[in-house]
């Protein structure tokens, strides 16, 4: 049967329909999908959360394809803390309307109904709505599409977009839009997300900053740590005041890195800074020229250098300025930025520190001169205790020498002195009966007051011979005896053993210096008529005894004191056994004779 034109004509313009129909739908997908397409590409490019959401408004109400749709609308991000909704984002509002809905309460209005139950809401005349409370005399008849912003199942905002009134939108419009408040709920979460993992790597980046620079404290803290422990360790390894010096120069450009450092003395004699000294970071380099002995009157006169150090205040000089007021000092020194530090003990001015870069020209800033202010107090200690030690051996050595001419002239001077006036009583009783026996006496005091004066030159400048061995010990003993002892009543016998020629030159003075007193005590005090000196050397020791046969006396009754002038005698022999590493023993009784034993280790 063939058809009818009608009919032919009647299907070609259904199939022309639904081709048209089909194109339709199309051109609303590629709409939807532009809108789509436009806010995905908005968040991709944009991180700032408020630039996102105004690019993403912009691109719905361009590409959105929706008829009904105006130029209008707004963006409302909820704030969790607080409950309120803030608008964010907005295109064809009116000013006032902006700054009235600019904040909304959750459940507030039509937008906060949204925001509140995460639903899409369609509202044909907002006007009319019962729900719409915050009308003006500034809105115009409208409707809304208001849909959520969501992300992970939670609504962080609000979508509303304004209708024309009474225009009910086709429901795959309210689809795109619901769509597009998810993939801008996401945008949402994914810029704040950025957000909080940029300001966690600011914090991060801000933490490693601090703890590299409290690394750089520390590490500057320790270095200053180190420099005091090694200024302590030279405090007590050291009396030599230039290696002093030179420890603190060493420790300043070594440990502490700055390039120069030079440190001069305060002489407190002439009042001048002298004794320079340099130490350089770099080795070889020829920085120091300032010579050693140069001098520089400690006064204001002489420049910021000497004033710094009157003061005792340090000073840090960035202007260029010179540290003195001597063309040739400043020349050889070439400081321009540089530290003054004196070093001061109890407001004693010890000398002065001078630290710069003159290499680098890096200048020293204020926080070098705090450390170089602690360690200039560090290296005063050590100097100031040097110059003490120094000063203290100096004054001991004194008195070590006052003591030992007080021992001599005890020991010969004084004893010359008893012959002669024990020989000048004698004759005193003798005249005027017997006045040759008295020239005779007076006649025999010479020689006796000319030995005395050659004891007092060899107690002045210590002359005792070298070549005093065992024989000499006992010819010199025995003319001792001879000098004090008129009669011959006193038998003296001495046995020296010939290991005594192999001791110490000090050792052998010593030891006939103890057996000389002793024997001038038997003289005086024991009435004895006869006496042994015996000497004798073991592997181990050396032992020096003198007995007598006299009256003896009580130990009790005598208390060897070092005040006790009485027995002076009996100290000047314990101390000189004593400063030999030995002992001495006294063994006496009333009528039964006195012992004195001398015993001193062989390695002496």
């Amino acid at each position: 049967m063939i058809p009818s034109p009608i009919s032919v004509h009647e299907k070609e313009e259904t199939e022309i329909s639904h081709l048209r129909r089909q194109v339709a739908l199309l051109e609303q997908r590629n709409c939807e999908l532009t809108a789509l397409h436009a806010v995905a590409e908005a968040a991709s490019e944009i991180t700032d959360l408020n630039e996102l959401l105004s690019k993403a408004l912009d691109a719905v109400l361009r590409a959105a394809g929706i008829p009904e749709l105006q130029s209008m609308g707004g963006i409302f991000l909820i704030d969790d803390e607080t409950g309120l909704m803030h608008l964010v984002a907005w295109r064809g509002l009116h000013p006032d309307l902006v700054r009235q809905d600019s904040c909304l309460p959750l459940g507030e209005c039509l937008c906060g109904l949204v925001g509140q139950h995460g639903r899409t809401l369609v509202s044909l005349n907002s006007c009319h709505d019962p729900r719409h409370t915050r009308q003006t005399t500034l809105d115009e008849p409208h409707g809304h599409i208001i849909a959520p912003l969501t992300a992970r199942g939670r609504t962080v905002g609000v979508l509303s977009l304004y209708l024309s009134p009474d225009h009910p939108p086709d429901p795959s419009y309210v689809e795109l839009v619901t769509a597009i408040g998810q993939q801008l709920g996401v945008a949402v979460e994914q810029a704040r997300l950025y957000r909080q993992l940029q300001s966690a790597v600011e914090r991060l980046r801000e933490t490693r900053d601090e703890v590299v620079a409290q690394n750089a404290r520390l590490g500057r803290s320790n270095r200053e740590l180190q420099v005091t422990y090694d200024l302590t360790l030279a405090m007590q390894s050291t009396l030599d005041i230039a290696d002093a010096q030179e420890r603190v120069l060493t420790l300043i450009t070594g440990e502490l890195g700055f390039e120069r450092a030079i440190l001069a003395l305060v002489d407190v004699h002439d009042t001048v800074l002298t004794g320079w000294l340099c130490s350089t970071r770099s080795s070889g380099t020829s920085l120091q020229r300032i010579p050693h002995t140069t001098r520089l009157g400690l006064h204001a006169a002489s420049g910021v250098l000497a004033q710094a150090v009157l003061k005792a205040e340090p000073l840090l000089v960035t202007d260029g300025g010179p540290p003195t007021t001597d063309p040739q000092i400043n020349s050889w020194l070439g400081m321009h930025h540089y530290a003054i530090l004196p070093l001061v003990i109890r407001r004693r001015p010890l000398g002065v520190l001078l630290v710069d870069n003159p290499e680098s020209g890096h200048p020293i800033g204020d926080d070098d001169l705090a450390p170089l202010t602690n360690i200039a107090r560090q290296a005063s200690m050590v100097l100031g205790n040097v110059q003490l030690c120094i000063d203290r051996t100096r004054r001991l050595a004194v008195e070590e020498e006052r003591c030992r001419i007080a021992m001599e002239i005890h020991d010969a001077i004084s004893q010359q002195l008893y012959g002669i006036t024990y020989t000048l009583d004698a004759s005193v009783k003798l005249l005027p009966e017997r006045a040759e026996e008295v020239r005779e006496k007076l006649t025999y005091l010479l020689p006796q007051a000319q030995q005395a004066s050659a004891a007092v030159r060899r107690a002045i400048f210590d002359l005792w011979p070298d070549e005093l061995d065992a024989e000499r010990f006992a010819a010199e003993l025995h003319a001792y005896v001879k000098e004090i002892v008129f009669s011959n009543d006193l038998s003296v016998q001495i046995d020296i053993d010939r290991q005594f020629d192999t001791l110490a030159i000090e050792v052998r003075r010593q030891l006939y210096r103890i057996a000389q007193e002793a024997l001038t005590n038997v003289i005086k005090h024991s009435r004895a008529q006869r006496t042994e000196i015996i000497l004798t050397a073991t592997l181990q020791e050396i032992r020096l005894t003198i007995t007598d046969d006299g009256q003896g006396f009580n130990l009790a009754d005598c208390q060897l004191e070092a005040d006790d002038r009485n027995h002076f005698g009996l100290i000047s022999m314990r101390e000189r056994a004593e400063a030999l590493g030995g002992r001495l023993q006294i063994d006496s009784h009333p009528r039964y004779g006195t012992k004195v034993t001398v015993t001193l280790p062989l390695c002496c």
